[in-house]
């Protein structure tokens, strides 16, 4: 029971310091230039929101179920949406509606990979 609580309270802190990262980006001023390819903001929050999603669902929660994968996903898009929000008021940045989708496919992909990783914990436990 222990090691439960220890591992919550590293994903937990972890989740905290990742949106406080993902906020910070969020904070700078774009560079006006174009980006390598179409699409790389995009990849960008996925994986950005699909770690904080991750994060937050093995911080939470060691049963996964749908009713915790819909608090988690939710509570993951409305942080998207506020950064959106705040990216609008920052120079050479833009919000955008595409980005929130990408937050919110992240988001699930991250708690299914959080899911995932709990029945592998959980199969080796009862090898």
């Amino acid at each position: 029971m222990q090691a439960l609580r220890v591992d919550r309270r590293f994903f937990a802190v972890g989740f905290l310091v990742w949106a406080a990262i993902i906020f910070w980006s969020a904070s700078q001023p774009g560079s006006g230039q174009p980006q390598a390819f179409t699409g790389l903001d995009k990849i960008q929050h996925f994986i950005a929101y699909g770690m904080l999603a991750f994060l937050l669902a093995k911080a939470m929660t060691s049963h996964f179920s749908w009713k915790s994968m819909l608090v988690i996903v939710m509570a993951v898009v409305l942080l998207g949406v506020c950064d959106e929000l705040y990216q609008a008021t920052i120079a050479n940045r833009t919000s955008s509606i595409s980005d929130v989708v990408a937050d919110g496919v992240g988001a699930v992909a991250g708690f299914l990979a959080a899911w995932r990783w709990q029945l592998y914990k959980n199969m080796k436990r009862k090898q």
